[in-house]
């Protein structure tokens, strides 16, 4: 049997972390990398989050069939069938009308972090960002009692090694937080969460980040494409997280730096 290509390696990491010199820049300059500024874009700030819980209930059971068994696609352990789930899902997903959204979403985002963790098919990552873009345009302020929940794991996603996992992030970021400082205010509003999951993520070794989502933690003498893959899953789990806590420091400098100009000319000196 041929091996697989894998679909990131240590060298590509190490591309990965070269680029983030591109952080250098202004927060505003790095938004403004992230996708073509023709994606059609939602209207809505999330003014009013801080002052909500985080969502963490899941419904016991989805009265939409069709969502339902999209969803429970997403659980097998076939790529094939989940590739078709998250397909299946956003097409669903589309033709709904926000008010039968909300309690799908919930249990969409239950999935949503577990999966980007463990998933090892890009394609299938790719589709769940395509999956949350529909749900935040949809549900807009009604998204926002689930932002602190999903904003984590949906940083991360935006610095996936998969550029086109990455992308649909990003341009799910970018679509439904149209300006510079409604983004900002998402980084600032979702910190302590993502401080939470970029500590628990860096604590990991190959070993207790498979070991942590039930992956088998020995590998068959000459099972290189297994290998690869936990290999692959590590990298992107880590270099993502890096990433993410860099973006998030460059957002937090160009805040403070406002906020020290605006003291300035307010005193004075």
């Amino acid at each position: 049997r041929k091996d697989k290509t894998a679909p990131a390696s240590s060298s590509k990491a190490l591309e990965v972390c070269g680029k983030l010199s591109n952080l250098g820049l202004s927060a505003a300059d790095v938004f403004e990398q992230w996708s073509d500024p023709a994606v059609a874009a939602g209207d809505f700030v999330p003014a009013a989050v801080a002052a909500s819980g985080v969502a963490t209930e899941e419904p016991s059971q989805l009265e939409d069939v069709e969502l339902a068994t999209s969803m429970q696609l997403l659980r097998k352990k076939d790529p094939k069938s989940r590739l078709r789930g998250v397909t299946e899902l956003r097409e669903a997903l589309l033709q709904r009308p926000p008010e039968c959204l909300k309690d799908p979403c919930s249990k969409f985002l239950n999935l949503y972090d577990t999966m980007w963790l463990e998933e090892a098919d890009p394609k299938v990552r790719e589709g769940l960002q395509r999956c949350l873009h529909v749900f935040v345009e949809k549900l807009q302020k009604d998204f926002t009692k689930y932002l602190r929940r999903a904003f984590p794991t949906w940083l991360c996603a935006m610095f996936d090694c998969h550029p086109e996992s990455a992308q649909a992030a990003r341009q799910a970021f970018r679509a439904n937080f149209t300006t510079d400082q409604r983004r900002r205010n998402v980084f600032l509003l979702c910190q302590a969460e993502c401080l939470k999951l970029f500590e628990k993520n860096l604590q990991h070794s190959e070993q207790s980040l498979h070991q942590s989502i039930g992956v088998a933690t020995t590998v068959a003498a000459g099972d290189r494409n297994t290998l690869l893959e936990r290999q692959d899953r590590y990298i992107r789990v880590i270099v993502s997280t890096l990433s993410g806590l860099a973006e998030l420091g460059v957002v937090n400098s160009a805040v403070l730096s406002s906020s020290d100009v605006a003291s300035f000319f307010a005193t004075g000196s």
